[in-house]
């Protein structure tokens, strides 16, 4: 079990995960289940990830290199919810590259992540959950927010 804990606090943001991983009863080991993303002194992002460490390792490569998902990365995104976004993004490149594969092996894709997106300009933090279950919430979200509700999209922006 992977233990992540993320707080907003008057003063600043506090993070932790543990190291731990478990590939069967005798094979424990270390692994570094956090990763901060800083490019300039504008943003900052900190991602935490538990489950499958193949599958969270992937998304977090997928990340750092910069790639461009839909038009976008986490350099590029507008706001905590776009970068977000881009996160539920790139577990869902993952997602269809590998689930067919762990399926046949008989392994769930498991990939949770907590993102901490943080602005210097606005000084303002965002602690988003991001797990299968919501990268499909995040997806309809994305969908309505832009026809349904205009402001439904505020309550997930730190604009940058």
């Amino acid at each position: 079990m992977t233990y992540c804990v993320g707080l907003c606090l008057k003063d600043g943001i506090v993070f932790l995960s543990d190291t731990r991983t478990n590939a069967g009863v005798d094979q424990i080991g270390t692994f570094r289940k956090m990763t901060l993303f800083q490019k300039d002194k504008d943003r900052f992002f900190a991602l935490m990830s538990a489950g499958n460490l193949a599958i969270t390792q992937s998304v977090k490569e997928i990340l750092l290199q910069g790639q461009s998902i839909n038009g976008k990365n986490l350099w590029t995104a507008k706001n905590s919810y776009e970068a977000a976004v881009v996160v539920g993004d790139a577990i869902k490149q993952v997602y269809e590259r590998d689930h067919e594969a762990l399926t046949k092996a008989g392994l769930d894709f498991n990939c949770n992540m907590i993102l901490v997106a943080k602005s210097k300009a606005k000084n303002l933090a965002c602690l988003i959950f991001i797990q299968p279950v919501t990268l499909l919430k995040l997806l309809l979200r994305r969908v309505t927010s832009k026809s349904a509700n205009p402001n439904m999209e505020n309550r997930f922006s730190t604009e940058y």
